[in-house]
């Protein structure tokens, strides 16, 4: 298309101004065009990332929550229906020790059959040991006592190389780093550490769609204490990224779930990020920013440090 048009374009004997205009706009459109299909070819999106809070917010009962859930296409894996109904009891509870309603054995086993029927892999021990506060209604205790629910396998928990404050992970571009090589990958020789790369777009501070987190899948964009095979492509649909925030004294609250928080922004006030219920203080308190309608939220200092962990859904 674009070819045709420049030819055309060529052949104006005298152009006018607006064929100058012309000229510009489609050199413009070809070149963002050029663009977006690179980034096609070099960055591959998250799945599991992003949803929208609202799409659970007004679910008034666990039982209006399931069915959306077992409904949803956007609910591919047992992490992220995890997730949902974890935000949700959040969301919902009375108080801390409160929740606003229990979770029944009759849940956990609807739980496991969608597992079971759906072709779920089940979720790590490591991902919810934490998550027993009484708020929950019981969410994790009756979980773990359901064998087909959980795994012990600790070798699909890959922590980055880095920790992060919270302007260092949302207010610049940067890379973060995995250490990752599947057991088909053997003998290699290239220069560095076998891995992947989450590319990071900082957010511009606002309640926007600025931020964004993808993973590299051009090998030529690695840099040389890092690469990436091919071979790895699988990771694309395979990828649960959570956080693990170190604060106060050393305590680390493990992996915080992000599936249903949007993206992150600052408060009006400049004073802390929020991604969803996660406060991230570097200036003291303040509100969250409007949209922003949790009743509830974990708190972090300004000396918080926050590792991005992947739970790696696939055959290592």
């Amino acid at each position: 298309m674009y070819q045709r048009l420049f030819k055309t374009l060529e052949e104006i004997e005298n152009p006018s101004t607006e064929d100058f205009r012309l000229i510009m706009r489609a050199m413009q459109q070809y070149n963002k065009a050029l663009k977006e299909m690179k980034d096609s070819m070099s960055y591959a999106a998250l799945p599991n990332l992003f949803h929208d809070w609202q799409e659970l917010e007004d679910k008034e009962d666990l039982d209006a929550l399931t069915n959306f859930l077992s409904e949803s296409p956007l609910v591919n894996n047992s992490y992220v229906f995890y997730d949902a109904v974890y935000s949700w009891l959040f969301d919902k509870m009375i108080d801390n020790t409160t929740p606003f309603v229990s979770i029944s054995e009759t849940f956990i086993e609807e739980f496991s059959d969608l597992m079971t029927n759906s072709g779920w892999k089940p979720l790590a021990l490591k991902y919810i040991e934490i998550k027993t506060t009484l708020s929950l209604g019981g969410l994790t205790d009756k979980i773990l006592t359901n064998s087909n629910l959980v795994t012990n396998n600790y070798l699909n928990r890959i922590p980055s190389t880095s920790e992060y404050t919270s302007e260092e992970l949302f207010a610049r571009n940067h890379d973060i780093k995995f250490k990752f090589k599947q057991e088909f990958i053997t003998n290699c020789r290239k220069e560095g550490d076998c891995g992947f790369i989450l590319r990071v777009t900082a957010a511009t501070g606002k309640q926007d769609d600025s931020f964004n987190i993808q993973l590299v899948i051009d090998p030529s964009l690695y840099p040389d204490d890092i690469h990436f095979h091919r071979e790895s492509l699988m990771l694309v649909d395979n990828i649960h990224l959570t956080l693990d925030i170190t604060y106060h004294k050393g305590k680390t609250y493990s992996a915080c779930p992000l599936t249903w928080c949007g993206k992150p922004c600052r408060d009006h006030t400049n004073k802390y990020w929020c991604w969803g219920a996660f406060r991230f203080y570097n200036k003291g308190i303040g509100m969250p920013p409007p949209g922003h309608t949790l009743k509830w939220a974990y708190f972090s200092g300004e000396t918080a440090k926050i590792r991005p962990v992947v739970y790696y859904l696939g055959t290592l």
